[in-house]
């Protein structure tokens, strides 16, 4: 149960591209990419390579594993996408984590932005927390923002916008977003969202 709630935002994704303009806050949409698990993603063996090692920088691989995996499971499962944030820049790998030692119990699971230079990958961004993400239309420094959110509960969820500052991405504006339910679970209409201070980095 747990295993199949941590991928939920990412092993349905499709590809679409960046919704229209919309202002902040808002409610988050599609990815704007197509996103795939990481056993079957076609990469070079040397961009798998270097996911792996990026994910399991700091931490020993395999006292990440969920209950009822191995460990190339987990492997497999990190998500990938490529994007195209920037048109004069290579493009960008999209990686969103999956085992126990970077995702909550509520589905929020480390999130990097990655860019080619050279043979090796610079980290762009590097979030927290994030249950799903999507790539905007707006820019900054050439750039495609980024939107991300967070999981809190049925009810609850956080969001926050990145824009590159022209070294990498940083916090630029936060929300919190409120639903209320009906009784049979679904919501009473559109969330109430709320501007909040965004945290370091």
């Amino acid at each position: 149960m747990i295993a199949r709630l941590l991928l939920v935002p990412v092993a349905i994704a499709a590809f679409l591209a960046p919704s229209l303009q919309q202002p902040f806050p808002h409610e988050i949409g599609t990815p704007g990419v197509e996103v795939q698990h990481l056993g079957k993603a076609h990469l070079p063996k040397s961009e798998k390579d270097a996911i792996v090692a990026l994910v399991f920088k700091d931490v020993a691989a395999k006292e990440c594993i969920f209950p009822g995996r191995t460990l190339q499971q987990e492997i497999d499962l990190i998500s990938t996408a490529r994007a195209a944030l920037h048109t004069g820049a290579p493009e960008q790998l999209l990686v969103q984590a999956s085992d126990a030692c970077h995702c909550g119990m509520t589905g929020n699971c480390t999130f990097w932005v990655l860019e080619r230079r050279g043979k090796e990958f610079h980290v762009l961004l590097k979030a927290q927390m994030v249950h799903l993400f999507s790539i905007e239309a707006s820019r900054s420094n050439g750039y495609r923002d980024i939107l991300t959110s967070s999981h809190g509960s049925a009810t609850l969820a956080g969001l926050v916008l990145y824009k590159f500052d022209g070294k990498k991405y940083r916090a630029a504006d936060c929300a919190s977003v409120q639903y209320e339910l009906k009784d049979d679970g679904n919501p009473t209409g559109p969330p109430k969202m709320t501007r909040t201070k965004c945290g370091s980095g």
